[in-house]
């Protein structure tokens, strides 16, 4: 388990703050379990057993779920907002939830998107949507951050990593941390 919860920050392309949580919160529940199951030998109340019973399963679905969640096996997947580019929207730190999967042609002038450019993950705003210069038909979107001055460069469908459906403030703050310092 400690492996497990020490190694992911090597990989990029999982968030390892919300991971290292989910295997902790895995850890902690799998010594709850073996320690109830201690317990019920005991002789217990029926009414007691059941309870604890429900309390295992609910408390087992709410961190098989959040470990889903963390890892982006699920249509959703958290991100950490490392550069005020997006302030007052999203400030450095911010943890936003992006949908993966979401059409290009369903994305519209004001959303906010994550793309890749340059191996990076990037957040900001989509100003303009124009069609690819090739005459195939794809979409290209311009983007600029809400804090910057300057437009991006004009960002493909391939380059598109999904839509920010929701931002939780400071949460991020631990990955923003130890990404500097890894620096």
């Amino acid at each position: 388990m400690v492996a497990i919860t020490i190694l992911p920050p090597i990989i990029p392309r999982y968030d390892w703050y919300l991971l290292g949580i989910s295997w902790l919160l895995l850890a902690l529940m799998v010594y709850i379990t073996i320690d109830n199951q201690h317990r019920r030998r005991e002789v217990v109340p029926r009414r007691r057993h059941i309870i604890s019973r429900i309390s295992d399963w609910t408390m087992t679905t709410a961190l098989l779920g959040l470990i889903l969640f963390s890892s982006g096996l699920l249509h959703y997947q958290p991100m950490t907002i490392m550069s005020n580019s997006m302030q007052p929207t999203y400030s450095r730190g911010s943890m936003v939830v992006v949908e993966h999967g979401v059409p290009p042609v369903d994305i519209r002038e004001g959303d906010i998107i994550q793309y890749r450019k340059d191996n990076i993950s990037i957040t900001h705003r989509v100003i303009e949507i124009n069609e690819d210069s090739a005459g195939s038909g794809r979409r290209v979107f311009i983007t600029q951050g809400d804090n910057n001055s300057t437009v991006d460069k004009p960002v493909s469908e391939a380059d598109l990593l999904g839509v920010v459906r929701a931002s939780i403030p400071w949460v991020g703050y631990p990955t923003v941390w130890i990404r500097e310092l890894a620096r």
